[in-house]
This record gives C-alpha cells, structure tokens and sequence, in this order.
C-alpha cells in the first residue's frame, strides 16, 4: 500500500517506509486495523483500501508486484513492515489446469467458497500461459449470484507465457516478477512459484514462506477466505 492515510483515527494505523524505486520516493505502508492479530482477505483488502480513500480523499493502493519484488530484494527496508507479509498485491493472477488449453473463462471454484471466474479474451486456446490482470481495485470485482467475475480491459491483462508446470525456482518476469521459463538452480535473482495443478484465479501474494527465502516466494494459489497479514 502506499501513503499513510488513517493516522487520526481510533480504528486504523499505519506503519510505513520509504526508498527510492526507479528513481522516485516510494512509500509503503502496514495498514492494521482494530487487532494486532486481525487478518484480511485479499477482497477485504480491496474494500478497505476504498473506503479509506473515500474518505480522507487519498489514493492507497494495494502494493505493486514490481514494488513489492524490489522491496523485499533490494532494500533492507523490508524489514520494518515484514510483519505484514505474506501480503496480496494489486494484480490477480489467473490459470488452467495443467496441460488445458485457456477456454473462454479461467473458473476457481474452491470447495464451500464463492467461485472466481476470469474471462480470457484473445487469449482463449493458449497453453502454458498465466493472465496477470493489473492495478485491481474493488470496482473490478463483480458479484453474480455466488459467482465472483474479475473482467477488466485488455490494457490491463499481462500474459505471462511459458508458466511453469511446477513449483520451484524460476526467473521472474520483467513485467508481473511472476516466476516462469525453464527451472533454474537457486540465486538471488531467482523467484520461487507456488501454483496449483488445477485451474485458479485469485491475488497474487509475495512474501509466502520458502524455506528460509520466504521473500523470494511468490505465491498463485490462495484461497479467497486466506488472511493476509498480523
């Protein structure tokens, strides 16, 4: 998340950092509402953020992949929010069962949970391929019945091809940092993939436990109900 924005408030308090990414002053922050121990969904997240912009009139947003892999690899500065992770970024990845061709819409329909659905578009019929559907906000969550659609335009869909089959170490893409390509022995450049081997559309997580290289992790696979953070 960016900008500290609910200081004055009995209910919220952010913690944050700042370094310098691409040039630019970035800031990032430890949003805690209520509990230490509270957790949040990754759709919590989203309404949470949206309704502490609506009202101190601010900007927050989920924390960017790149941001996030710079971070959590770059900076020491982790450190001081690290309390926070594993922790969903603003993008939502989305993939088929292994060795599926994409259909017209990529279904998660983990057991007892509304299900994600996200259309495929001109990427119907690609294999080995994950969509990463970009700066998310609530507004791009529709709800239909028990059915959760994620629909956002084109511009904002980044395929990542050659997805991994497995989990392991891979070299993360330039845009999304989600891992892919061949496996490659450990290094610091390298990025570790969670997937699952079943279709899945849901947030795209950093900082999930990988041995002792959690902050390496990128996780593809959580379920809706799973909390971030505390």
């Amino acid at each position: 998340m960016g900008a500290a924005a609910a200081q004055n408030t009995q209910e919220l308090r952010m913690k944050t950092t700042r370094f310098k990414y691409k040039g630019k002053e970035t800031i990032v922050g430890l949003l805690r509402r209520f509990k230490d121990d509270e957790k949040l969904t990754a759709i919590e997240a989203h309404r949470l953020i949206a309704a502490i912009n609506a009202k101190f009139g601010t900007n927050i947003r989920l924390i960017r992949p790149g941001v996030a892999d710079f971070l959590f690899n770059k900076t020491s500065n982790w450190k001081e929010v690290e309390e926070g992770f594993p922790s969903p970024t603003h993008a939502d990845i989305a993939y088929e069962k292994l060795g599926n061709p994409l259909g017209a819409e990529i279904i998660y329909a983990p057991e007892d949970e509304p299900r994600l659905i996200v259309p495929t578009g001109k990427y119907k019929g690609e294999k080995d391929i994950a969509l990463v559907l970009m700066n998310l906000t609530i507004n791009d969550f529709k709800l239909d019945g028990n059915d959760l659609l994620i629909d956002v335009p084109d511009s904002r869909i980044v395929p990542v091809r050659d997805f991994p089959r497995k989990n392991g170490w891979h070299m993360p893409h330039a845009e999304t940092t989600v891992p892919h390509g061949d496996m490659v022995e450990y290094s610091v450049d390298a990025r570790y993939l969670r997937r699952l081997d079943f279709s899945y559309a849901g947030a795209l997580v950093r900082g999930v436990v990988v041995f002792e290289y959690y902050w390496q992790g990128v996780d593809a696979g959580c379920r809706p109900s799973y909390g971030f953070g505390g």
